[in-house]
């Protein structure tokens, strides 16, 4: 997955497996903590862009594109997918029961992220 940089670097993004983290990083004089989200928690069953803003008050914002805010990153989810799994059940007609469940995606490949350069100071 490549991250795409919008206006510049921002090494405090990084996408491993289904975790996106953001390293600590300084706003207006205020400390915004590393913090690490799971990204199937934002999944729906259409493509989704959730958008990751820091605070002044030192919180993340996601989705909240208040003026007080700096966009640190943006990532597009693929959409909920599902696969077929034995449930290790016989029916009656003997064939093998199968059930549907979510496929967990590959957000390495399957997501794209755009990052904003940090404001002065960058990361920690």
């Amino acid at each position: 997955m490549p991250i795409v940089e919008v206006n510049g670097p921002n090494t405090a993004v990084n996408v491993i497996g289904n975790v996106l983290s953001i390293q600590s990083f300084e706003l207006e004089g205020v400390t915004i903590p590393a913090q690490e989200w799971d990204l199937i928690q934002f999944q729906k069953h259409e493509t989704r862009t959730v958008r990751f803003f820091a605070g002044i008050d030192g919180e993340y914002h996601i989705n909240d594109n208040k003026d007080t805010f700096w966009l640190v990153c943006e990532v597009k989810l693929p959409p909920l997918r599902y696969e077929s799994v034995p449930t290790g059940k016989v029916g009656e007609d003997g064939q093998e029961e199968m059930e549907q469940v979510v496929a967990v995606p590959d957000f390495e490949q399957d997501a794209i992220v755009k990052v904003w350069t940090l404001p002065q100071g960058g990361s920690e």
